[in-house]
């Protein structure tokens, strides 16, 4: 069965495909390794589509990055946001997913320093709390409160980056 979302402004997501099923059930898994508790409920969906497609629709907003070499050095590269976080972050799927995440950062203050210190933290930690503010698709400012940082594996035990939990009550625009 074909469980394909499409929406404008979005973009299609494949919930069939592999990398999506294994993704999503790696961010499950770490979260819980991470803090201890469940992020979705996977005992309710019937299939690894099923679960791919509750994380994506989920309200909270959750996106990824893993670590890439480029042209000016190791960046967080986002590799994963569910439709809350681009909505959130005002990009589509094929706008988010490559963007290196200092890319979303205000280039002013410096405040990308702030935040490698909290991927430090997180690495070191497990997961870290913190808020922020970071630049929007269409170049506003989003504000974040108490996002959870949280360290992404494999599921023999690989660091593949990390994730961030925002609830739907800890973002505004500014």
């Amino acid at each position: 069965m074909s469980r394909i979302y499409a929406e404008e402004g979005i973009g299609e997501i494949d919930f069939n495909d592999p990398w999506m099923q294994q993704h999503s059930q790696r961010l499950i898994d770490s979260y819980q390794w991470a803090l201890g508790k469940p992020l979705l409920d996977i005992a309710l969906y019937q299939s690894p589509a099923e679960i791919a497609e509750a994380l994506f629709l989920a309200e909270f907003a959750l996106l990824s990055h893993d670590v890439v070499d480029g042209p000016k050095g190791r960046d967080n590269v986002y590799n994963y946001s569910n439709r809350t976080g681009l909505k959130v972050f005002q990009r589509s799927w094929q706008q988010q997913v490559g963007l290196a995440s200092s890319q979303s950062a205000e280039q002013k203050d410096n405040p990308q320093a702030v935040r490698n210190n909290r991927l430090a933290e997180a690495l070191a930690k497990g997961h870290a709390v913190f808020d922020c503010e970071r630049v929007t698709g269409s170049g506003g400012r989003v504000v974040l409160s108490s996002v959870v940082l949280f360290n992404v594996f494999d599921v023999v035990g690989v660091y593949l980056g990390q994730a961030a939990l925002i609830q739907p009550q800890n973002y505004s625009y500014r």
